[in-house]
């Protein structure tokens, strides 16, 4: 079918003994791979077999510049010295190499000493990976970003892109549409979550290939062959490629929903952007339980997020909101910081 890109991620893939011929199929294949991993398990001679295998991009996680909260978080002590001395070892051996950070709210103030740091190392990449509350993230809401602060992290990381000194990615989809509203016309716009270039005409593809790109440009594969619009969209199968082919699968109506952006509600179905960002699926659905709705953690979609959510204490649809999926939604405990609205 003319894929070109292959994002292998986990769970850690570099302890499966499977990694290895799929690597070695992709390349005879002429297909880009990148690989996503923890980084403690890249050493020397790994990142040598991961070239030879034509791997073309690695992308280390960092949860912080403190080693013990890196630790913590990894529940292994020493995780985060062996994560940098994978990603210097990449460096050194010429892999174009990512460093990437998911903020919350008591990190995200730490965006640019995150950057710069990443810059030090040699990395020609920042990937900054939204918060989703799928999976056990599901536990601590209480650490999503406030909408104010997600926009206020765009602009950083739009600025960081304007300087030139390593790329910029980001898995927000705001984050084209924070390109277009904060870089100069010829300035660097991300085209989607991979990818940037300079000028108006990046501008004007943006907005045909940017923002959520689930069930668009790309879907999800787990190892039994289930495949989902998204890896943050587990819940929603749509075929198994032990069953059917690619393109049958494509061809289904959930992603027919996720490609026309009209087909929205809320701020997102009327957002003059829509088409550089059209809100994450995955939190849309993550916290309303409609794939449709507006994504709750953009700035825009704050007066229609007091339509779903009470704006204290317990998370409880309302009436308007039970309706767009009556089997219910995730209902977890959120403690907003004082004064602050939950969500919205």
């Amino acid at each position: 079918m003319g894929v070109p890109f292959l994002a292998i991620a986990g769970g850690e893939p570099l302890v499966s003994k499977d990694v290895w011929p799929i690597l070695e199929r992709a390349r005879t294949r002429g297909i880009h791979v990148s690989l996503a991993t923890n980084g403690t398990l890249l050493t020397k001679d790994t990142v040598r077999r991961l070239i030879d295998a034509g791997v073309k991009y690695v992308e280390v996680s960092v949860d912080s510049l403190i080693p013990e909260e890196h630790d913590r978080f990894r529940g292994q002590r020493g995780a985060w010295q062996r994560s940098i001395e994978g990603i210097r070892n990449c460096v050194a051996a010429g892999m174009r190499t990512g460093f990437a950070a998911c903020f919350t709210r008591d990190s995200v103030d730490r965006v640019d000493e995150m950057v710069e740091f990443a810059i030090s190392l040699g990395c020609r990449t920042f990937s900054h990976f939204n918060f989703i509350p799928v999976g056990r993230g599901r536990e601590m809401l209480e650490a999503d970003l406030a909408p104010a602060q997600r926009e206020w992290l765009m602009r950083k990381l739009v600025a960081h892109l304007q300087e030139g000194k390593i790329n910029v990615i980001s898995t927000a989809p705001q984050f084209g549409r924070a390109c277009v509203a904060y870089a100069p016309p010829e300035g660097l716009f991300a085209t989607g979550h991979a990818g940037a270039g300079k000028g108006r005409q990046t501008m004007v593809l943006a907005r045909y290939v940017g923002g959520c790109g689930a069930g668009r440009c790309y879907c999800a594969i787990q190892p039994n062959g289930d495949v989902t619009p998204c890896v943050y969209i587990p819940s929603l199968k749509v075929g198994n490629l032990r069953q059917q082919s690619l393109e049958q699968i494509w061809e289904c109506e959930l992603f027919r929903v996720l490609s026309d952006r009209e087909d929205r509600r809320y701020h997102c179905r009327v957002c003059g952007d829509r088409a550089y960002c059209g809100g994450c699926r995955a939190r849309s659905l993550a916290y309303t339980s409609d794939i449709r709705a507006g994504d709750p953690g953009c700035e825009r979609n704050r007066v229609c997020g007091a339509l779903l959510y009470r704006p204290l204490g317990t998370i409880r649809l309302t009436s308007t909101a039970r309706a767009l999926r009556p089997d219910g939604m995730i209902r977890p405990k959120f403690h907003p910081a004082a004064g602050s609205p939950a969500l919205i």
